[in-house]
Order: structure tokens, then C-alpha cells, then sequence
């Protein structure tokens, strides 16, 4: 029962984030589909908005 909030960025680019698009029980859900513009290191944060609960949150990562 978290507010999920997301960031994806690699050094040198711009950072993606998403806070309730993804809709869920009560609509805050965090979700984002990016197709990454190289290989590379990518950082991937996954948090609770709020910053003080702990919960847990599936990622997936797919090789085109």
C-alpha cells in the first residue's frame, strides 16, 4: 500500500519520471513503458512518494 514514484535516466540524457499514471486501486500507480535510445547504464529508481513506507514493485526488463 504504497504511492509509487518512478525515475529512469542514464548520464548525459534527460531523466524520465512518473508519478500516477498508472491507475491501480486507488489510481497511483506509477507506470512507464521507455524504450532506451542505447545500451548502457541506466539508473532506475522505484519509491514510495511519500518517502517513509516500504512496499514492493515489479520491473521488467525486455531485449529487443
Amino acid at each position: 500500500m504504497v504511492d509509487p514514484f518512478l525515475i529512469i535516466h542514464y548520464p548525459g540524457g534527460r531523466s524520465v519520471s512518473n508519478d500516477d499514471s498508472g491507475g491501480g486501486l486507488f489510481g497511483n500507480d506509477a507506470r512507464i513503458v521507455y524504450r532506451a535510445p542505447h545500451s548502457g547504464t541506466f539508473f532506475v529508481v522505484v519509491r514510495d512518494a511519500s518517502g517513509d513506507a516500504p512496499g514492493g514493485y515489479i520491473i521488467s526488463v525486455n531485449r529487443n
